[in-house]
């Protein structure tokens, strides 16, 4: 992992370990890397004894392949704070990703943006953009160990299911050694 995106890791961090609540979103339709990454850090800031609260904009549906997953952290997008001091946007390449949740996004305190897309402008206050990650799951482990919070069965099951996804089964050409380390630490 490069010098850069360590520091951006440990920015994010910063943030978040300072923060009594979040608020966690991903994109509209989300696949397994969004589910699975606003799963795993959801539960793990609430094993930290953070307030969480987490969605994605309309149709708020999960396809029920998705069963697997603890997803008790989700809300639909109206009960989304409006201006939440602290929100996290995974797995999200562009602000209009976000559906109805960019307004919230817009009035964030601070906003995070941690996502693996090369077409990702930079935008949030803090980002941690990294195209040659694999899934934005790799990049929430990294996240969730840099801050020493819980990583139980539940929370590794769904950053697991991230990075299968986005890896098509560890077949896409994005499956590099890295991801693998994470995957076996998480299996």
């Amino acid at each position: 992992m490069k010098q850069s995106i360590r520091r951006a890791i440990q920015q994010a961090a910063d943030v978040l370990a300072a923060a009594p609540e979040l608020a966690v979103a991903c994109h509209v339709s989300p696949d397994g890397d969004a589910l699975g990454s606003v799963a795993g850090l959801a539960r793990a800031a609430a094993a930290a004894g953070k307030r969480v609260v987490s969605s994605f904009g309309a149709p708020f549906a999960v396809s029920g392949q998705y069963g697997f997953l603890d997803l008790s952290c989700l809300v639909p997008p109206q009960d989304f704070p409006a201006a939440p001091m602290v929100m996290v946007a995974l797995d999200v390449a562009a602000p209009d990703r976000l559906g109805e949740l960019a307004g919230p996004a817009s009035r964030a305190g601070t906003l995070v943006v941690i996502d693996h897309h090369a077409t990702n402008p930079g935008f949030g206050h803090v980002t941690v953009v990294d195209p040659h990650a694999a899934a934005t799951a790799e990049l929430v482990y990294h996240l969730i160990r840099r801050l020493g919070w819980p990583l139980d069965e539940e929370t590794a099951t769904a950053l697991l299911a991230g990075i299968v996804s986005d890896t098509g089964r560890f077949q896409y050409s994005s499956t590099a050694p890295g991801v693998l380390r994470v995957a076996a630490r998480l299996v």
